[in-house]
């Protein structure tokens, strides 16, 4: 389902990453997030978590902003890039 809604927990394990990665995809604007009323806690669209996989271009910030591109490389060294691979991963 394109519109389901996930939680912290959901999408850390979905890119998976940590949770205060996914904190920090927050508060650098790279990654968008809504809240819940009355609640603070905070719930996430596939399609925006699939853009940090993508580096399509989240809410606020540019496609190529080196400091998202710098901050997902980071956490998520390997995209699904053609010719990049894992630690570990027989070379292509």
């Amino acid at each position: 389902m394109p519109d389901e809604w996930l939680t912290l927990e959901e999408a850390a394990a979905y890119l998976k990453v940590s949770k205060p990665t996914i904190y920090r995809f927050c508060s650098e604007g790279c990654l968008p997030f809504y809240k819940l009323a009355g609640t603070g806690q905070r719930r996430f669209k596939r399609p925006d978590l699939d853009g940090l996989l993508t580096l399509g271009q989240p809410a606020g910030r540019s496609r190529t902003d080196p400091s998202c591109e710098a901050l997902v490389a980071e956490a998520i060294p390997d995209r699904g890039e053609p010719g990049r691979t894992s630690p570990g991963s027989p070379p292509q």
